[in-house]
């Protein structure tokens, strides 16, 4: 990781005045491995035996079996209200043909009597729900009711979905609504609409998994919530909830989208486990932190003390809560940069950045390769503004290279239909949580200046007056608030949140080379939980006054720093606020109250806190020696499903 992009992302005050060491991270996708915590303290896993048990009883019950016909007596009294008794007889007869073998075989459908009143249609729609998941209904465009058989997860049995004379779609879409609600209903008996599952992935971000699955199960991306997203370099393990879907449909969809792969390789792959229905969906923030496994390779033995006396410190004195440089993107233009120049007014300068923010040098050759591809055509754009021209440029790409260009062509795509006047309708043609991303990025970059300028100021030990601290109850303050948190991390150069993200590159950031591959390799393992999730509301605070420094009352973990935003009041702290106003004068931007910009009005940046400093819990780690440079040195829920 580049020390000075760090500097210009506000990451420049240390804890600790120790030197540092050498070391590589994230040679391989099996030295990061991420777990998240959930609200009880639960490190969740899919080896966990709770979780194996709990799935194994919901995928036994989840199954399809056959359902209790209601009798032919029940189903006439049901009927009574609603149909005429000539259509209760039809509809008897037909239900009592498909229950027993006859010859010939009963029709594939009963069409019922014409009703134009649409009230007394849906009560009969209603009263024929009666005979699901074995049968259907839907109303033809003579406004006739239409009862055919179905299978008994609810789809249609083959050739008897009725047909509409002037409108062939409506039955399948029928078929598909009486689908839907036989899932939501048999989801509603296991315990609730929404399907929990652990998800463990490797190469691969969370908003990726999403889209994926949502395409391979027809749904809507936004069917899914999670409590945050996760890394794409690294195994990481995470609870998610998808609304009305069955286990089966999940692992299929996961199959089809997916496939298998080998677990030692590097190709992107997830598992699932630790089905569970639950009645509500998963929040972000929704979770007390994060259990870390980090080995660090190349570490050099003669380095082992240092590096003991620099976890000692990690342990005791814990680090800056920093927004990291996932926050701000891998791409040419830090995601806050773009966001400053909205903020400014500067709509051509933002969507340029946008546009070229892919443009970033990588040695991974098929990007490298694009890059080449795309760059002179989005420079002839620039000079030109020739958004059609540009887009049947991309369109002449190599299929191969057209991958990823989603964002690319949504602005040149709106460009061509408002014109190169209308440039915040261009904007706004980008999905809102992309939106947001860039203008909360702003938000990230100030509060690490502030906090920065905190440590520069004051140190990381000690308590000052004017510091605000957390005055909530101990069950509130298990959690980190920052509203930032809330929306997507950035984990591809300017992929959209509908894109498919980026491949990995293959670079691997070392701080020094080993200096003998011949020679046996020395690895730290590290594991940690960072207790720091995220609040959907801002805590108490309060102002630390002479009186409290003197009691001691506070220590340096109560500390916060303002996420600067529209409902933040004055900033108390005296570095914190140098650093707000040097931020001010330079952009000529304001965050706080009546005086910020229409846009944070419009993407929500309230405002919140986030604490100066983390502890981390549970602290350990190891020396390891061995043979080979990238032997894997860590087991993984990848492993653990291998190997069942």
């Amino acid at each position: 990781m580049s020390v000075q992009r760090e500097r210009q992302l506000g990451i420049t005050a240390y804890v600790s005045d120790q030197s540092g060491f050498h070391a590589s991270v994230k040679t391989i996708f099996r030295d990061f491995i991420v777990h998240e915590v959930d609200q009880t303290g639960r490190v969740l896993s899919l080896n966990s035996e709770r979780e194996a048990t709990a799935a194994a009883r919901l995928q036994e019950a989840d199954k399809v079996t056959p359902s209790t016909r209601p009798s032919l007596e029940n189903l006439r009294q049901s009927l009574t209200s609603s149909f005429d008794p000539a259509d209760i007889v039809r509809i008897l007869e037909y239900v009592r043909q498909c229950w027993e073998d006859h010859s010939p075989p009963a029709p594939t459908c009963l069409t019922l009597s014409a009703c134009a009143d649409k009230t007394v249609r849906r009560a009969r729609h209603a009263a024929l729900r009666t005979l699901a998941p074995h049968f259907a209904s839907t109303t033809d465009d003579a406004q006739h009711i239409q009862l055919y058989r179905t299978k008994e997860d609810g789809t249609a049995l083959a050739r008897t979905v009725p047909r509409r004379a002037t409108a062939p779609d409506s039955a399948t879409r029928s078929a598909k609504i009486r689908r839907a609600l036989n899932t939501r209903e048999r989801c509603t008996r296991q315990g609730g609409g929404y399907l929990r599952f652990l998800l463990c992935k490797q190469n691969l971000d969370t908003t990726e998994v999403i889209l994926r699955l949502a395409r391979a199960l027809g749904i809507k991306p936004a069917a899914f919530s999670h409590a945050g997203t996760k890394d794409r370099r690294g195994i990481t393990t995470q609870e998610m909830r998808v609304r009305n879907t069955t286990v089966a449909r999940l692992q299929q969809a996961a199959e089809r989208a997916f496939g298998s792969a080998s677990v030692d390789s590097g190709t992107p792959q997830i598992r699932l486990g630790g089905f569970q229905y639950t009645t509500e969906p998963l929040r972000l923030g929704q979770l007390q932190g994060n259990y870390f496994r980090i080995v660090l390779r190349y570490v050099r033995p003669s380095e082992q003390a240092q590096i003991e006396k620099a976890i000692a410190d990690l342990e005791m004195y814990g680090f800056i809560n920093y927004f990291g440089l996932q926050r701000f993107g891998s791409g040419q233009t830090p995601t806050h940069d773009i966001g400053i120049a909205l903020l400014q007014g500067n709509w051509r300068k933002a969507l340029d950045l946008i546009l070229t923010g892919s443009l970033v040098h990588t040695t991974d050759e098929k990007q490298s390769s694009r890059i080449k591809l795309l760059k002179p055509i989005l420079e002839t754009y620039q000079k030109e503004r020739d958004a059609a021209r540009a887009l049947a440029q991309l369109d002449a790409l190599p299929r191969i290279y057209q991958r990823g260009l989603h964002l690319e062509r949504r602005l040149l795509q709106a460009e061509c239909r408002y014109g190169t006047q209308d440039l915040q309708a261009i904007f706004h043609s980008l999905p809102r949580n992309l939106r947001t991303l860039y203008l909360h990025a702003v938000q990230s970059y100030v509060w690490n200046e502030m906090a920065s300028e905190r440590i520069r100021q004051f140190g990381s030990r000690q308590v000052h007056e004017g510091d605000l601290v957390v005055v909530s109850s101990s069950e509130d303050a298990q959690t980190d608030a920052s509203l930032v948190d809330e929306v997507p991390s950035w984990n591809s150069s300017h992929n959209t949140a509908q894109d498919i993200a980026h491949g990995p590159t293959n670079d691997h950031h070392h701080h020094h080379h080993h200096e003998d591959e011949d020679e046996d390799e020395d690895a730290l393992t590290i594991e940690s939980a960072d207790v720091g999730g995220t609040r959907r509301a801002s805590p108490a605070v309060h102002e630390v006054n002479a009186t409290d420094v003197a009691l001691g009352r506070y220590t340096i973990f109560d500390v916060v720093i303002p996420v600067p935003g529209l409902n933040t009041g004055s900033i108390s702290c005296p570095a914190a606020a140098q650093a707000y106003r040097r931020f001010v004068e330079t952009h000529q931007i304001e965050l706080i109250g009546e005086r910020a910009p229409a846009l944070c009005r419009q993407t929500a940046m309230r405002g919140t806190f986030r604490r100066l400093l983390i502890r981390p819990e549970r602290l350990q780690h190891d020396f390891i020696r061995h043979q080979m440079p990238r032997e894997p040195l860590t087991r993984t829920d990848l492993d653990e499903c291998r190997d069942r």
